[in-house]
């Protein structure tokens, strides 16, 4: 196998090809997989190493770029290749391709190849969203909270009235919940200042879709137990407690089961009885699969040191805890489920050159700037993400206008 390390990495002219079997230079000009910024629709090595917490840099010596200095020019941007003697521009390079192919030969690219490539691509498939700048100004001149103040001032638009593009981070975080690095900062932004956000379409609508009940009918499908009701909270309540229970009680004992809340807490946040909370939570266990799927977890962590989510990405950790690392295994396959839900949308409304533009991501929820004529289409585009791939279950979506009121 061949991959190619871009120019900008090495400070070249144009990118350099290195085979993997042959461990030499090729004279190949594309190739599946590229370490560094790729120019068309390639494999990312400098991505994957980051999945496995892998860091390498191309260093320049010191004293090399000590003379550039010393010439009053800036190092960035200076191809050294041309400057550096080519025996040692050579040296540099070669010392660096081992390095990279050491450790991508020891790597599973499986989890990358299928679902990270997929998901990234759809997350690079979002646009800048369109405000309304007076709604803007007259939400930051009321706002009396600081921080508030500051979120809000990330979506000033530009001269076009359009805000800047998110720039996403999916390695801040142990289970790859997406974090804004710079841009609108939309997870921090108060519900109530969304519709601020208008549609680039004449009579469009700002709408999200948001996934009902998201992780609790995940944490069913990973207890290989199917749930075609919408609302999932009723449905276990009739399953595991013949529908005795208020529904909001269930999903209290369901959630803080799941993820570890001490019975005595949830006894005394549910104003009941300790030995009738254990009752239900231990049913719960049993229905859920907890403890054996912690336990099969809990294995894989013991002998490899890492835990996987379901499609395969690495999981950092930092609490042994049955209920951490269940919601650390729910919580980052969770993240891939809804960007593979949201990609089909986006696929289908792609392939169809349908006016439907993927704005923002909110965790679960996906919001987008939707034409008049996709308008008796909702549902159609709900049912495109209610099947995820490689999940056995139907995942039921909301769909609600930030513009005006109402739900579809």
């Amino acid at each position: 196998m061949e991959y190619s390390i871009s120019k900008d990495i090495i400070f070249s002219k144009l990118n350099k090809t290195y085979s993997l079997e042959d461990n030499c230079f090729t004279k190949t000009k594309q190739t599946p997989w590229v370490y560094g910024k790729t120019e068309y629709d390639s494999y990312n090595i400098k991505e994957l190493f980051k999945l496995y917490d892998i860091e390498l840099d191309f260093q320049i010596p010191q004293k090399f770029k000590n003379c550039i200095n010393q010439l009053n020019l800036k190092d960035n941007g200076v191809i050294w290749e041309y400057i550096l003697p080519d025996t040692i521009y050579e040296e540099l390079v070669s010392e660096f391709a081992e390095s990279i192919s050491i450790n991508f030969k020891q790597l599973d690219t499986d989890y990358y190849t299928n679902t990270f490539k997929i998901t990234n691509k759809f997350l690079n498939d979002l646009r800048p969203a369109k405000l309304n700048r007076k709604k803007l100004l007259k939400y930051i001149r009321s706002e009396e909270n600081k921080t508030s103040i500051s979120n809000l001032e990330t979506f000033v638009s530009n001269e076009q009235g359009y805000c800047y593009p998110v720039v996403w981070n999916r390695f801040a975080s142990r289970t790859g919940r997406l974090v804004v690095k710079s841009g609108p900062r939309i997870l921090l932004l108060k519900k109530e200042y969304k519709d601020m956000l208008e549609s680039r379409y004449e009579g469009g609508r700002i709408m999200q879709f948001d996934y009902v009940s998201f992780e609790a009918r995940l944490a069913l499908s990973m207890a290989d137990k199917y749930c075609d009701k919408q609302d999932v909270y009723q449905f276990i309540n009739q399953e595991m407690f013949s529908g005795t229970l208020e529904r909001n009680v269930v999903k209290e004992i369901t959630l803080a089961t799941l993820y570890g809340m001490s019975i005595d807490n949830l006894a005394s946040k549910l104003y009941m009885e300790h030995d009738e909370v254990s009752e239900h939570t231990n049913k719960i266990k049993r229905y859920f699969r907890f403890n054996q799927t912690y336990e099969s977890l809990f294995d894989d962590v013991k002998k490899t040191g890492k835990l996987k989510s379901f499609f395969g990405r690495n999981i950092r950790v930092d609490n042994h805890a049955p209920g951490a690392i269940y919601n650390s295994y729910i919580q980052s396959t969770g993240v891939d489920a809804a960007l593979l839900g949201f990609n089909s949308i986006n696929e289908f409304t792609k392939k169809h050159e349908l006016n439907f533009v993927p704005l923002f991501v909110l965790h679960d929820a996906l919001i987008a700037d939707v034409s008049p004529e996709l308008f008796k289409h909702i549902d159609k585009l709900k049912s495109l993400g209610e099947s995820i791939p490689g999940i056995k279950n139907k995942f039921y979506f909301s769909a609600t206008s930030l513009c005006t009121t109402g739900n579809y």
